[in-house]
């Protein structure tokens, strides 16, 4: 028998990581104002690095699970040095990411298109698809925020919610 509600045992199983990250921030928070209170150097040192670091990664995995689906999708995504493949049902692919033209978020699919026209669609539920975020940062230009936030700049947004990433609208990394 269970004492929690199935959704909030599913909220809370995909909201964990963004929970205890948020908890490490609050904990740095305290240590922080300790350290201020008494002026303690090393409780203010030790606060501002675990509010740092628990912020990153609190922004970190709720960017991750805004991009992932929660239904299970067929096929397993794997990417390893400068390359994404995905194994489906009916088949499969890679795109090399030298040759990688287009980024797009749909609500179902990542669909990826090479310079040379071919398109990659990765369902959205597929396993390891958490992995394609921070693969797609060594993109120039690329950032996790701007794959789930930026949008097409034609004046028609398509029914399938689809928000785009091209080379050309990638600002140009600072150096």
């Amino acid at each position: 028998m269970s004492f929690v509600r199935p959704e909030v045992g599913t909220f809370l199983k995909r909201w964990s990581e963004a929970i205890v990250w948020g908890l490490l921030t609050l904990l740095g928070l305290h240590a922080l104002w300790l350290g201020l209170s008494e002026m303690a150097w090393v409780l203010i040192l030790v606060g501002a690095t675990l509010t740092t670091l628990g912020a990153a990664y609190t922004v970190g995995a709720i960017l991750r699970i805004r991009l992932a689906d929660p239904v299970p999708a067929e096929g397993v995504v794997q990417v390893d040095e400068a390359r994404v493949a995905y194994f489906g049902p009916l088949g499969g692919a890679f795109i090399d990411m030298d040759d990688l033209n287009r980024v797009e978020i749909t609500d179902r699919f990542w669909r990826l298109t090479a310079s040379d026209g071919t398109q990659l669609n990765i369902p959205r539920g597929a396993s390891g698809v958490d992995a394609l975020p921070d693969a797609f940062t060594a993109l120039p230009g690329y950032s996790i925020a701007a794959s789930d936030w930026q949008r097409p700049e034609e004046p028609t947004v398509p029914a399938d919610n689809v928000r785009t990433l091209t080379r050309e609208t990638l600002p140009d990394r600072p150096n």
